[in-house]
């Protein structure tokens, strides 16, 4: 969404209200000896600043129109802790469970707070939204800037739901091991009633 008058602990908020309805949502999925997980990412867009919730290793990212990228969030896996405790990435990534999350949504999570990170964007351009389906086969931010930029437009003009359906088309042809999800955002948004909004 985008207001002018949304400030940024309505924001918080609104990202912890989120993330409190997607744990019942869940919860009242559980049988007897199954308990369902998923990831969770979010952002509210206001005029001025994205405000990204997570819980998992599912993605936001920044890609500008200014050429400027950026990843919003921080994977809750097991290397994301043991590179925070200060050990290299290369021992961390050598661990049998370094992939393995530590965070989650599902009725065996633990921590049921999400992370939640405001950025403030210089200019114009796109948040991406992403399940790991799609950024395994797109590790490097440059290659997922490269694809968010294909095609006419750029990542601030070009229609999000093209843009999110050519992501997702490129994963599915990289292979599709995992579930895709992907939500593109202009930034910022002119128009609530346009197909991009």
């Amino acid at each position: 969404m985008e207001n002018d008058d949304f400030s940024h602990s309505d924001a918080v908020d609104a990202t912890g209200d989120a993330v409190t309805a997607t744990f019942e949502a869940v919860d009242a999925l559980v049988r007897a000896h199954e308990a369902p997980s998923c990831t969770y990412v979010s952002a509210v867009v206001t005029a001025s600043e994205v405000t990204v919730g997570w819980l998992g290793d599912s993605r936001a990212y920044w890609i500008g129109d200014d050429l400027t990228e950026q990843q919003l969030t921080v994977d809750d896996t097991v290397v994301s802790l043991l590179v925070a405790a200060g050990v290299s990435a290369e021992q961390a990534m050598a661990d049998p469970n370094a992939h393995a999350l530590a965070r989650w949504v599902g009725a065996d999570a633990e921590d049921r707070q999400p992370q939640v990170r405001t950025f403030q964007p210089d200019g114009p351009g796109a948040v991406v939204l992403c399940s790991d389906g799609l950024w395994n086969y797109r590790p490097a931010l440059d290659g997922l800037a490269t694809a968010v930029r294909a095609g006419p437009g750029t990542a601030g003009t070009r229609p999000a739901a093209e843009t999110a359906q050519a992501l997702t088309a490129l994963a599915l042809e990289s292979g599709g091991h995992d579930n895709v999800t992907v939500v593109v955002v202009p930034v910022p948004i002119t128009d609530l009633g346009s197909p991009q909004a």
